[in-house]
């Protein structure tokens, strides 16, 4: 995550982008915690994947639907325990440090990994530092284009703070900042009274979180 002062964007978001190599180029599934797709028939509050994409959408489902408790259960019996623990790692530190949703929502995944015949279960418990609420109230946009006007109406509405999750992020991050700042001189006069936070720290999908006054 990254809190970022507007008025020192363009220098501290350059500094930041020099050498970070591009991360996970999935298009992460929009998942839905009732659909039967990623559930196991005839067992209720059972999650079903049969690959490692599969995996990562069964925890996105339970991020989805603010869920403390999980059970995953993963049709690859091939692997090892000890695979299979590394498995669920890898996906837990994905989808916490590489997904809109996961970045923005998850303070913590831990799990424990069962051994069956055929499959292996993964029991999951996840920790929030957002509400469902807040969650529930990032607002869905397709590109950063409409950035801007959705800052205008939520600096006119007397509101304090605004998430975005943008499908398409067309700017860079310090053109999106710098925009930002010249709004803030706009509405207020000053600059480095906003703030903003990405998540995750790249890709084109993201949620942006802007505050409309100093934290400090």
């Amino acid at each position: 995550m990254k809190k970022i002062r507007l008025m020192a964007a363009l220098l501290l978001c350059l500094t930041m982008l020099c050498g970070c190599g591009t991360l996970l180029e999935r298009q992460y599934s929009v998942v839905q915690p009732h659909s039967q797709k990623f559930w196991e028939a005839g067992s209720s509050g059972v999650l079903r994947a049969e690959d490692y994409p599969e995996i990562v959408n069964g925890i996105l489902t339970l991020v989805s639907a603010h869920s403390e408790q999980g059970m995953i259960r993963v049709y690859m019996p091939e692997k090892t325990v000890v695979e299979a623990e590394a498995l669920l790692e890898q996906a837990c530190l994905e989808v916490q440090t590489e997904t809109p949703a996961g970045a923005f929502m998850v303070d913590y995944l831990s799990y424990t990994v069962t051994e069956e015949t055929a499959f292996w279960e993964a029991e999951l418990s996840l920790g929030y530092r957002r509400t469902a609420e807040q969650y529930a109230a990032v607002v869905n946009v397709t590109s950063s284009a409409a950035v801007p006007d959705m800052v205008r109406s939520a600096v006119e509405e007397g509101k304090e703070e605004l998430a975005l999750r943008i499908s398409y992020l067309t700017e860079t991050e310090e053109t999106l900042l710098a925009q930002l700042q010249a709004l803030e001189m706009q509405y207020t006069g000053e600059s480095g009274t906003w703030t903003a936070e990405f998540y995750p720290d790249s890709g084109e999908n993201r949620i942006v979180e802007i505050f409309f006054q100093s934290l400090e």
